[in-house]
């Protein structure tokens, strides 16, 4: 509908008028939605180029269009002229209509993303930050974009290392969307997992073994058993079991680690492949879990695998290839 009103109206009224350019920039969202992004590139650079012509460089619908092509940009990995776009309709908007207006913080936001894809995580943590205060003091803290950006700074807090920090911000992330959307929606979900993360990387196991649980069993009832989220909040879990295994020594918590680990190795095996990553971090998670309960005839076949598959798709000499020999060799002297 979007293309045959934008062709009728270029043909009608011309390519620059406001209606044509509407049309245009309503296509080009609906392309990006779509992952269409390479044409959805193209029509949003019309509707940009045409508005700022027609508009002004600073007009609300010329700021939208090149906030529009920046996400589109962004999605591409063209992350330099996202910047740029990015940060005009930053500044633009902040100019017209006010450092926390919504549609200026939700372009500080994208400014974060972007960063964030680009592991400029120094950079994404400032702007996840104003983004969050802003939309704090606007909205509320419960606020679905509020917690949207809080669970975004959480994110670039714990790629610095900065747990404590980032606790928090999960801790209000996912308390909040547990309050405003539900303890099993797909966001909440997402904090609580992360969460688990950054509870793990402080060895707080047992926490984070109520996270991972919480995550796993929240996705299979709402996403289904064998979705790439509930396997990876699976085998966190199952990573989680077998930490608490190896500090208190408890058989129980082997066990259970395995059965995890089980499922995400054979779930993520029949839906990304025998060699994938993360299929290859499962079973060597799996042949670990076995030859700690001395299953030592599994956990060489399991580790076999491992050490076949990681030569054949990362190279005898790769770091990972050596570790998984090593550990297979383990089994041998057992």
């Amino acid at each position: 509908m979007y293309r045959r009103a934008a062709e009728g109206r270029e043909k009608a009224i011309g390519a620059e008028h406001g209606d044509t350019l509407t049309s245009i920039n309503s296509l080009g969202v609906s392309l990006y939605l779509q992952k269409k992004y390479a044409e959805a590139e193209t029509m949003l650079r019309r509707a940009s180029e045409g508005r700022e012509k027609t508009l002004g460089a600073e007009h609300e619908d010329t700021l939208t269009s090149i906030d529009n092509l920046g996400v589109t940009l962004d999605w591409q990995e063209k992350y330099a002229e996202a910047e740029k776009m990015f940060r005009r309709a930053a500044e633009g908007r902040e100019k017209t209509l006010g450092a926390e207006h919504e549609d200026t913080l939700r372009s500080i936001n994208s400014l974060g993303m972007m960063f964030g894809n680009q592991k400029k995580y120094v950079e994404a943590e400032t702007m996840y930050r104003r983004a969050a205060e802003g939309r704090e003091k606007t909205l509320g803290a419960e606020h679905e974009d509020t917690l949207t950006s809080i669970n975004s700074l959480g994110v670039m807090l714990g790629n610095q290392k900065k747990y404590a920090e980032a606790e928090t911000m999960y801790r209000r992330a996912s308390e909040g969307r547990e309050k405003a959307l539900r303890a099993k929606h797909e966001d909440t979900l997402t904090s609580v997992d992360n969460l688990g993360v950054i509870l793990d990387w402080q060895e707080k196991y047992a926490e984070a073994e109520k996270m991972f649980r919480w995550a796993a069993e929240g996705r299979e009832k709402t996403l289904g058993a064998e979705h790439e989220d509930t396997l990876r909040s699976t085998n966190s879990l199952g990573v989680m079991l077998g930490n608490l295994g190896v500090m208190f020594g408890k058989q129980k918590k082997y066990a259970e680690a395995e059965t995890m680990f089980r499922r995400a190795a054979e779930g993520r095996e029949k839906a990304l492949g025998a060699e994938h990553g993360d299929t290859l971090i499962s079973i060597n998670s799996l042949g670990v879990s076995l030859y700690l309960q001395k299953k030592y005839a599994e956990a060489e076949i399991m580790l076999r695998r491992v050490s076949e598959g990681r030569e054949k798709t990362l190279g005898a000499e790769h770091e990972d290839t050596w570790t998984n020999i090593a550990n297979l060799a383990l089994t041998f002297l057992s």
